[in-house]
């Protein structure tokens, strides 16, 4: 949970996976393989956070496949990689692969949820 921001409800979920897809909360579906930063979602009242993704070449196919996550709350830098690394605000974070298990990100507020 973060301090001071209210959650709206009912929940809504968006995905991007395989070669890549994008399903948006709205539930619309689009394929896209351009190899570029995408804002995934995004406070559009306040601009307290977003998300964006790093699209970059996999395959030999000629896709893209998202490489990195990066959350932006406040102050607080999250980038998620491949592979389970992690960096808050450029320093890297030691994390178990924890497959199915909360990694809680601890130190300045907000404290991060990771699951």
């Amino acid at each position: 949970t973060f301090d001071n921001i209210a959650v709206d409800t009912p929940r809504a979920t968006c995905a991007v996976y395989g070669d890549p897809h994008f399903l948006t909360y709205d539930m619309n579906a689009y394929t896209y393989m351009g190899m570029c930063d995408n804002v995934l979602a995004m406070d559009c009242q306040s601009a307290r956070w977003f998300v964006y993704g790093r699209m970059r070449p996999c395959g030999k196919t000629g896709g893209s496949c998202l490489e990195s996550v990066t959350v932006f709350v406040d102050n607080e830098i999250l980038e998620l990689q491949r592979g389970w690394l992690v960096n808050r605000n450029g320093k890297k974070l030691v994390t178990k692969n924890r497959k199915g298990k909360e990694i809680v990100v601890k130190g300045k507020k907000p404290r991060l949820h990771l699951l």
